[in-house]
This record gives C-alpha cells, sequence and structure tokens, in this order.
C-alpha cells in the first residue's frame, strides 16, 4: 500500500505561509476576482494587512482566508531575466550563462530556476557548500522566500 494513493483524511492540510514582503493578491468574494498585486506589510493571526504602493495611503486589512498566492509562470520569470539562464557568482563577479555550462561548482555560486511538471524547481550551490540545494516553486512568494533562504539580493517587483 502506498502512502501517495490513501490520503489520511484526518491529517490537516499545510496552510500557505506567507512573510513579510511577500507579493500576494487579495480575493474577492462579492466580485469573484482577485485584487493587483500587494505586498504584505504587517501580520496578524486572521488578518494581513496588504500596500500596493506605500504612497497609496493606509495599507488594506484583508482576512488571511481572502488572500491568494500568485501563481508563478514562465513568462513571469522570463519577463525579469530569471529563466532559463545560470545566475554566477565567481572571483571576477556576475556571469550569467545558459544552464549547464558552469561546471566547476566549488569555484561558485549559482542560482538556475526552470520549469518541472506542474512547478518549477530552483536550485542553489554556495561557494565552498558541498551540496546543491533543490526548492520547488509554485507561487511568486515561494520564490521570494527562496532567494530570502540563500541571501541572493534579486528583488522581485510584480
Amino acid at each position: 500500500m502506498e502512502a501517495e494513493k490513501y490520503p489520511n483524511p484526518q491529517l490537516p492540510t499545510l496552510a500557505i505561509h506567507y512573510q513579510l514582503g511577500d507579493w500576494v493578491r487579495e480575493y474577492s468574494s462579492i466580485t469573484g476576482k482577485e485584487s493587483p498585486a500587494m505586498y504584505v506589510v504587517a501580520m496578524f493571526k486572521d488578518v494581513l494587512y496588504l500596500e500596493i504602493d506605500p504612497e497609496q495611503g493606509d495599507p488594506f486589512e484583508v482576512d488571511y482566508e481572502d488572500v491568494r498566492p500568485i501563481p508563478l509562470t514562465k513568462e513571469f520569470l522570463v519577463e525579469r531575466d530569471i529563466y532559463g539562464k545560470r545566475i554566477v557568482n565567481d572571483e571576477h563577479g556576475i556571469e550569467e550563462t545558459i544552464p549547464g555550462v558552469a561546471s566547476k561548482w566549488d569555484l561558485n555560486d549559482w542560482v538556475d530556476i526552470h520549469k518541472y511538471k506542474d512547478k518549477f524547481i530552483a536550485k542553489y550551490h554556495g561557494r565552498g557548500d558541498e551540496y546543491l540545494h533543490v526548492v520547488y516553486l509554485r507561487y511568486v512568494h515561494n520564490l521570494q522566500h527562496f532567494y530570502r533562504m540563500f541571501e541572493i539580493d534579486k528583488p522581485i517587483i510584480v
């Protein structure tokens, strides 16, 4: 018997966890539409405060259940010059190459993001790190968490 085919109905589903600065949307049950992209500026147990632009007034108070993640797409990554390149940071500075060109893992920091089934896979290798770190991404905030986790200084603007 395989566990994947027979899920335990008594186990709770994992909630999506957000962090300050994450890009999300608000879903309106009245209109059935989602808001423009906003980022999280404050968090409480059942409420998030979202902001589009700090110069546009007070943040919006949104119930946690009305917050929706922004799906990560290939188009989104291509527009931001993230998809299809390996970002290499070596002793000569930052160099962008096609995936697979960088071969000396022990000399370089590099990041590579590409499509994997219905999601994306992000690979990170840090200088002096003997491991290749692999993270699966589905949403824009997952990419933000990946960058924060490995201290990659590349802002994500939606």
